[in-house]
């Protein structure tokens, strides 16, 4: 991913539901991604990380998965709410939080999710790196069974 240079607005009565009116992820999809990089990371104006342009993002930091809080801007999708759902049957705990772009310094393991692909693991965000983790290839497994 590499960060867009198109940031989202706040709309709290817009925040977290899909709708007609999604004209900032027409521009964000309409500009040519980087040689490389597969999709857009998205932040609101405040920097806060809210998805990817056509995904949602999770993060491990501190063995904790981390995901945005959609109070403001971004789409909270189905496949969102079944991978917390199967995570939380896995034992992992979820925390639902503004996360900031300076913060993927304190990544350790990134993935994003849609109703399309799935899950799909993050190795870089411009110059952030990270590992897949060892349980994403079961739980991709047990969604596959629960969807």
């Amino acid at each position: 991913l590499a960060l867009s240079p198109v940031s989202l607005g706040k709309q709290p009565k817009l925040a977290g539901i899909k709708h007609c009116n999604r004209l900032e992820q027409v521009l964000i999809k309409s500009i040519e991604l980087p040689e490389g990089i597969h999709d857009w990371l998205v932040i609101d104006f405040e920097d806060n990380i809210i998805e990817s342009s056509m995904a949602n993002i999770f993060f491990v930091v501190d063995e904790k998965l981390v995901t945005p809080r959609m109070s403001y801007a971004g789409v909270a999708g189905m496949m969102r709410e079944q991978v917390m759902h199967q995570l939380l049957q896995m034992g992992h705990k979820i925390e639902v939080t503004d996360i900031q772009y300076s913060r993927l310094n304190q990544v350790k393991h990134a993935f994003i999710t849609n109703s399309l692909f799935g899950l799909v693991d993050i190795v870089r965000i411009d110059d952030f790196t990270f590992t897949p983790a060892t349980w994403t290839p079961s739980l991709r497994e047990q969604l596959s069974l629960t969807l």
